[in-house]
C-alpha cells in the first residue's frame, strides 16, 4: 500500500503541475472510451465474445464497463497505479533490497510525466490489463521460489493464459522472463521454469492464431496503401517500426529504474 500511495501522489502531482488543465483522467478524450460501457449492453453473449480477437480482454472491459464510463476510466487509473507500485516491488524482489520512497517517487514522476503515458494507459485498456497480469505473474513466480508451494505455479499458468487472450503486447517479455528463470534456477524450480516457458509459448501461439483467424476479415496484407488497415511488409517500414519501439527502451523512467 505504501508504494501504491507513492504512485498515487506522483500521479496527482503530474496532473497538477505537468499537465495543468490539460488532462482529466475521468473524462474521455477519444470515442473508443465509450466502447466498454457499450459492451455491457450490446446484446452479444459471452460465447460470441469468446470468438472475438483478444476475447478475455473484451470480457474484462465489459465487466469494468458496468461501472459506467467514468467508473471504467477510474478502474484503469487504479490498475495503472497498481502496475507502477508492483513494478517497483518487483525491482525490490530482484535486487533483494528496499527502494527508498524518494527513488520510488522519482521513478513514478518520470513515468507519469511522459505524454505518451496519458494517451496509452487509458486508450489501450487491453495493454494495461495485460501488463497487470504479467507483473502479477512475475510476483507469483517469486512467491513460488520463496515458498516452494506448487499452488503459485498454477497461478502463474492462469495469469499467462489471461495475458495470451487479453493482448499480445507482452508475449516476448513473458518468454524472456521464463528463460532468465530457467538459467537462474536449479533442480525442480528449473524444470518448473521450463514447463511454464513451454506452456506460455503454446498459449501465445494459440492466442496469435486466434487473433489472425478472428481478424482475417479486417486485416489484409494486400490491402491498398490508402486503407487504414494496410499492412506494409516493406523492409524500410519494418525497420522504422523496430526503431520506434527500440527507442522506448531508453525512456528516462526505464533508465532511472535500472
Amino acid at each position: 500500500m505504501k508504494l501504491f500511495a507513492i504512485a498515487a501522489v506522483a500521479y496527482c502531482l503530474c496532473l497538477q503541475f505537468v499537465f495543468p488543465g490539460y488532462f482529466h483522467p475521468l473524462y474521455p478524450h477519444h470515442d473508443d472510451f465509450y466502447f466498454p460501457s457499450g459492451l455491457s449492453f450490446d446484446g452479444h453473449s459471452v460465447w460470441e465474445k469468446l470468438q472475438w480477437p483478444r476475447p478475455l480482454g473484451f470480457l474484462a472491459v465489459q465487466l469494468l464497463g458496468k461501472f459506467g464510463l467514468q467508473g471504467y476510466l477510474l478502474a484503469l487509473v487504479l490498475i495503472t497505479l497498481a502496475n507502477a507500485a508492483l513494478t517497483i516491488a518487483l525491482a525490490q524482489r530482484i535486487f533483494g533490497r528496499p527502494i527508498s520512497w524518494f527513488m520510488a517517487l522519482a521513478y513514478c514522476v518520470l513515468l507519469f510525466s511522459h505524454p505518451d503515458f496519458y494517451v496509452n494507459h487509458l486508450h489501450d485498456g487491453f495493454g494495461t490489463l495485460s501488463y497487470f497480469y504479467l507483473i502479477l505473474t512475475m510476483h507469483s513466480w517469486y512467491k513460488y521460489r520463496d515458498s516452494g508451494k506448487p499452488g503459485w505455479v498454477a497461478v502463474c499458468a492462469i495469469l499467462v493464459l489471461l495475458i495470451a487472450f487479453t493482448k499480445e503486447t507482452y508475449f516476448v517479455s513473458a518468454l524472456f522472463f521464463w528463460l532468465i528463470q530457467v538459467f537462474l534456477c536449479h533442480g525442480s524450480q528449473r524444470r518448473t521454469g521450463i514447463l511454464l516457458f513451454s506452456a506460455s509459448l503454446a498459449f501465445f501461439a494459440v492466442g496469435l492464431f486466434d487473433i489472425a483467424h478472428s481478424m482475417n476479415t479486417v486485416l489484409h496484407v494486400k490491402t491498398d496503401a490508402s486503407s487504414p488497415y494496410h499492412v506494409s511488409l516493406a523492409p524500410a517500414a519494418i525497420i522504422r517500426a523496430f526503431l520506434f519501439y527500440a527507442a522506448r527502451l531508453f525512456h528516462p523512467a526505464v533508465l532511472a529504474l535500472v
